[in-house]
């Protein structure tokens, strides 16, 4: 690994930034302060341009997966200089910001902040199971009408009417994608913005925007709503992990849990355990304030006590087996140990350099771990 104050290469290109027939190179370095980790922090944009001198322009934003792309946004034959990444929580947010060449310096022409503000939409539940966006001129209706008995129980009373005091709300672009028309030599931005329900995994919709940089100013060509097919059954649970039944012909104790997180990425319905072994149950995940929380159970399936839980080494993958978030934790406290056949309550902490939510798919979470016994 290298130091974790090193700057060091994430990125490069080519492209005729200063001139119409240039070939300049494009730098982008950083540093990489987490083993393991896409995450670069100190980020340097470098031009070097053919013949004169280097340009170096410090990025104020820190983000997984950070990128280069090279084009012309602005109509004018020359290529701009976009950097792109993710940053932030379960929803994941786009960093894309875009500089042009212009009197011997790199001008920022966008970044996703200065879009967001100056595209200020909103969402709010309404009455008989709709929700209002609102995005000034532009206004859309959802209707959720036909989302899942307990979704619906959750918000409103019989009658349709409102009962619970969640606020919808219209996220930051969390996707920033360079496109280009086959009849224009020049290349626009589709932004989206997730419409969000009462969770962060809960998207009931996507805001996305056409805008064009031509002569360095962005304008929106046009704003529309597009519907998602959200299967809520298999991404958000409430109330669903309250059991005290044989689990593999044993009887386990002190397995009880009540749980409801807005944030909440994952929610068991059910589970496996193994015999013979001490089985780690989850019962949801979820993120408050710039930590990935685990809260679950340890079940002790073996016929001998366990005093001490050490080492606890975990990783947990999205769907595609993608490893979001890991962490070895030295001692686990059991609080008097566990005895056989016993299960206790545990809740484990990732911060934000262990964990990155940016575009994990959550429609099926695992989890591999390992530990010393004593």
């Amino acid at each position: 690994m290298e130091s974790p104050t090193k700057k060091v290469l994430i990125d490069s290109s080519y492209g005729n930034i200063s001139k119409v027939n240039s070939k300049d190179e494009v730098i982008l370095v950083g540093v990489y302060p987490f083993e393991g980790i896409s995450y670069v922090d100190n980020i340097e944009l470098i031009l070097k341009p053919e013949n004169s001198e280097h340009i170096t322009v410090n990025i104020k934003y820190s983000g997984y997966n950070m990128q280069l792309f090279l084009g012309d946004f602005t109509g004018d034959n020359k290529s701009e200089i976009m950097v792109r990444g993710g940053f932030g929580g379960s929803g994941g947010f786009e960093i894309g910001v875009i500089y042009k060449y212009e009197d011997g310096k790199l001008i920022e022409i966008f970044n996703q902040d200065i879009f967001y503000k100056n595209n200020n939409c909103s969402a709010t539940f309404k009455d008989d199971y709709k929700v209002s966006v609102n995005c000034g001129k532009k206004k859309y209706t959802i209707d959720i009408s036909s989302k899942e008995k307990e979704y619906l129980e959750y918000l409103y009373l019989p009658n349709s009417k409102l009962k619970n005091a969640v606020d919808a709300y219209v996220d930051a672009p969390n996707g920033i994608f360079p496109t280009k028309q086959i009849y224009n030599n020049y290349y626009e931005l589709l932004i989206q913005q997730r419409v969000v329900g009462i969770s962060n995994a809960d998207t009931l919709g996507i805001i996305q925007t056409y805008s064009n940089l031509i002569d360095s100013n962005i304008k929106n060509i046009y704003k529309g709503l597009l519907l998602t097919d959200y299967n809520y059954r298999k991404r958000q649970r409430y109330n669903k992990f309250i059991t005290e039944k044989d689990v593999n012909n044993y009887d386990f104790k002190n397995l009880k849990g009540n749980y409801l997180n807005r944030n909440s990425i994952y929610s068991a319905r059910d589970f496996k355990v193994n015999k013979d072994s001490m089985n780690l149950i989850v019962n949801n995940i979820f993120e408050e304030k710039n930590t990935l929380y685990l809260n679950g159970y340890l079940l002790n399936l073996t016929e001998n006590t366990i005093n001490d839980i050490n080492n606890f080494k975990i990783e947990l993958k999205d769907a595609t087996g993608r490893v979001f978030a890991k962490k070895i934790f030295k001692r686990i406290d059991i609080n008097g140990g566990l005895e056989a056949f016993e299960g206790k309550k545990i809740l484990l902490t990732f911060f934000g350099e262990e964990y990155n939510l940016y575009n994990i798919n959550t429609g099926n979470l695992t989890w591999d771990y390992n530990c010393e016994i004593i």
